[in-house]
């Protein structure tokens, strides 16, 4: 008699011990209607039938690309959040000064 299995249950023995970088990992993605255009154009461009394959060659390509084009320390600064948090105090600085010197505006005018 065969053990029937249900569906999407690990069978495997110590599976939550498996190293992700020696069995790799598996990632359920959903693309909008756009992306799914985009990649079946690029599917065809590139000759490739299949979904999976097209996404790990366009990530592959994608990576290659921008580390040759940026410095990974340039990556690092642009993808900062405490930058970006910094930019938002900068702006609010920039708003105050901008404050400032209308008011000074006014008052130069006022006095005249």
């Amino acid at each position: 008699m065969p053990i029937t299995k249900k569906p999407f249950v690990n069978y495997t023995l110590d599976a939550d011990k498996k190293n992700p970088n020696e069995s790799g990992k598996i990632f359920t993605i959903r693309l909008n209607a756009e992306e799914y255009k985009e990649l079946l154009e690029a599917m065809n461009i590139l000759h490739i039938s299949n979904v999976s394959t097209a996404i790990k060659e366009l990530a592959f390509s994608g990576k290659n690309v921008i580390f040759a084009m940026f410095k990974p320390e340039f990556l690092k600064w642009l993808t900062d959040g405490s930058r970006r948090v910094d930019e938002s105090k900068l702006n609010k600085m920039v708003a105050e000064k901008e404050r400032n010197v209308i008011e000074n505006l006014e008052k130069c005018n006022t006095s005249k």
